[in-house]
C-alpha cells in the first residue's frame, strides 16, 4: 500500500509496487492522468485536502485521513487507529478530537466509494501479539536478534535510537 500526498511519491515508488498493490492518493492535489500505473495496481483517489479543510483541520493531518482510509482497505476497525490517536496525543484533547474526526472521514470516504475493492487483508494477530512501534522502538528487533553493542555519535539523527536502547 502506497500512500501518496504528492505526485512525486507515486513517481518515486511506482516501480516498487507489485500485483495486488494499492495507491491511496490525494485526488485534490494529484492528477494521475499522465502516470503509467500498471493495471494490476488498485487506485484509491481520496480528496484528503478537501476532507481536512471541511473539518477545519490543518493540511498536515491529511496523512491521518489516509490512515483512516487504509483501515477500510486492509479490513481493520477504525477503533484501532482511534485508540492509537488517543494514546499518542492524550495530553492534547483538541488534537485527539480533530485527528479522530479526520480519520473517520477518510474511513467513511473509502467505505462509501471503494469498499471491498482490495484483495489483500491484514490478519489480526490477537490482543497478546500486538505491537505498535515507532521507528526507534523497532530497534527492539535488533535486541531480539542478539544486539550486544550499539555505537553512534550522539548528534546524529540516530541519537534517539541510542537513547531508547539505553533504557532497555
Amino acid at each position: 500500500m502506497l500512500i501518496a500526498l504528492n505526485e512525486e511519491t507515486i513517481k518515486l515508488h511506482l516501480d516498487e509496487l507489485h500485483d495486488g498493490s494499492g495507491i491511496i492518493y490525494d485526488s485534490e492535489v494529484i492528477s494521475i492522468d499522465n502516470l503509467e500505473i500498471p493495471e494490476n495496481v488498485k487506485i484509491f483517489g481520496v480528496p484528503l485536502l478537501k476532507i481536512v479543510r471541511e473539518l477545519g483541520a490543518k493540511s498536515i493531518v491529511r496523512s491521518i485521513a489516509s490512515l483512516g482510509a487504509s483501515m477500510v482497505i486492509l479490513n481493520y476497525e477504525l477503533s484501532v487507529l482511534q485508540d492509537v490517536l488517543s494514546q499518542e496525543f492524550k495530553s492534547f484533547p483538541k488534537i485527539v478530537k480533530i485527528n479522530k474526526a479526520v480519520a473517520k472521514a477518510g474511513y467513511d470516504f473509502i467505505k462509501k466509494h471503494y469498499n471491498n475493492q482490495f484483495d489483500f487483508k491484514l490478519k489480526k494477530l490477537g490482543e497478546k501479539s500486538r505491537y505498535l512501534l515507532s521507528g526507534n522502538e523497532a530497534a527492539l528487533g535488533a535486541i531480539k536478534a542478539g544486539l550486544k553493542l550499539y555505537s553512534a555519535y550522539p548528534m546524529t539523527l540516530a541519537s534517539s535510537i541510542m537513547h531508547y536502547l539505553a533504557t532497555k
